[in-house]
């Protein structure tokens, strides 16, 4: 049963998430810029967009989820919880570490020339 989440560890993956999100936006941004020829300062002040996005995007996704575990841990306290139910796998993992149908290696010997 889930009482309570971390509200920092919320906060820190909402802000890893929203860096590589606003990476990948900024790059975009950042190519299409370019890539459309408009002028010499606004490609110069657009190609930054690629720090400036995923730093903004970081920020505000990092606010976010601090903002969402606060909620959450509001309504699981009031609910008393989230209960979460899971399935075995129905897959045999193997208990050894055996290679089948391998050689069993020999000691190597080294002699002295």
């Amino acid at each position: 049963m889930i009482t309570r989440i971390g509200v920092i560890s919320l906060g820190k993956l909402g802000g890893f998430l929203g860096i590589v999100i606003g990476f990948i936006v900024g790059l975009v941004l950042t190519i299409t810029a370019v890539l459309s020829g408009k002028g010499e300062i606004a490609t110069s002040i657009e190609t930054y967009l690629v720090i400036i996005v995923p730093i903004a995007s970081g920020i505000f996704s990092f606010i976010t989820g601090i903002l969402t575990a606060v909620i959450t841990n509001l309504g699981l306290k009031k609910s008393g919880g989230l209960e979460l139910h899971f399935q075995e796998s129905q897959v045999a993992i193997p208990r050894t570490t055996e290679v089948p149908n391998s050689k069993p290696q020999t000691p190597v010997t080294r002699q002295r020339i």
